[in-house]
């Protein structure tokens, strides 16, 4: 789909949602939502339209709730949604996140697994390496945002699953306590290094803007943080992690430092790792503990990075040879 069409679409939607939250009911609203959600897995071309109207339409109805609940089943879990946020929204529409780490994911876990979420989130590849792994498996999953972390724990009551860990930290260097910032503008948008800008897709806002615009919303707190070394070895689990993923919004090169004894202890550890920031210091990092860099295609295939690679991909594995 060409992007002036896509343009076009949210337009639509946007303007759809707007006068549907003037003139529509609540209840309406949900349910038209839910329609959507149905029509959105039609064939390729008519479900991108359908996303792009359906995202954008959801956005602007929803805008001045709390929170709207809505049930999405996946391949062998279900999530309940709040599609008045951003990344649930589009979990809700697409029913798959980041379709190359999620394919990675699925072809590189296993039976009896451990899996090491950093940034849970609501939970969607926790349960998703859940179901993977079994019951001899074990997910380690870390959220410090205390609305995600509700939302977490009521998914994994939901799908009755045991062999998820669930902890209320951040993670980073070392143990303490730290500030978080929070972005209003997208729930899963925290991070431990202060926003110089609020972005929203390609939206960009000053924080003088968010300050006015969400005058009852605190952007940062205190919370808890701790080392994944120190975590790995609290659960005795050195040496024995067999995926990391790491998304921590800008602050992956404090979590990867916090990681080092894990490094030296374990040759078949993997990491996947979305880096926001300047790449080179979090490449030489990995580097000295010799990992080997790759880039993810489409369908979660890892192709070793060339030098002078300077491709805008922000998803990253780290393996050994």
């Amino acid at each position: 789909m060409r992007e002036k069409s896509k343009s076009y679409i949210r337009r639509l939607g946007s303007a759809f949602g707007t006068i549907s939250s003037k003139t529509l009911p609540l209840y309406l609203r949900v349910r038209l939502a839910k329609t959507l959600g149905l029509a959105v897995h039609l064939p390729s071309v008519a479900a991108n339209f359908i996303y792009e109207f359906s995202f954008s339409f959801a956005k602007n109805s929803f805008k001045d709730n709390k929170e709207i609940l809505l049930r999405r089943s996946f391949e062998n879990f279900v999530m309940e949604l709040d599609i008045s946020q951003k990344i649930q929204r589009q979990l809700f529409y697409l029913k798959m996140y980041e379709p190359s780490v999620s394919n990675f994911i699925k072809k590189n876990l296993g039976k009896n697994d451990v899996f090491m979420d950093i940034g849970t989130h609501v939970g969607y590849y926790s349960m998703l390496v859940s179901r993977i792994v079994g019951e001899g498996g074990i997910v380690v999953s870390l959220e410090p945002e205390t609305k995600n972390l509700a939302r977490l724990s009521n998914n994994i009551s939901v799908n009755n699953i045991k062999n998820i860990k669930i902890l209320g930290v951040a993670a980073g260097e070392s143990e303490g306590v730290a500030d978080f910032y929070i972005n209003p503008l997208n729930e899963g948008g925290g991070s431990l290094l202060e926003f110089e800008k609020y972005r929203d897709g390609s939206d960009i806002y000053d924080k003088s803007d968010i300050e006015k615009k969400y005058k009852s919303v605190p952007l940062h707190r205190k919370v808890p943080v701790n080392s994944p070394d120190n975590l790995i070895a609290s659960l005795d689990l050195s040496g024995k992690i067999n995926l990391i993923k790491i998304d921590t919004e800008g602050a992956e090169l404090k979590v990867l430092r916090g990681c080092i004894k894990e490094f030296g202890n374990n040759n078949n550890l993997k990491i996947i790792c979305e880096v926001s920031t300047d790449r080179k210091p979090v490449f030489d990092l990995v580097k000295q503990f010799g990992f080997d860099i790759f880039r993810l295609n489409e369908v979660g295939e890892a192709i070793k990075l060339k030098d002078g690679d300077d491709s805008p991909k922000t998803n990253y594995v780290f393996k050994k040879s």
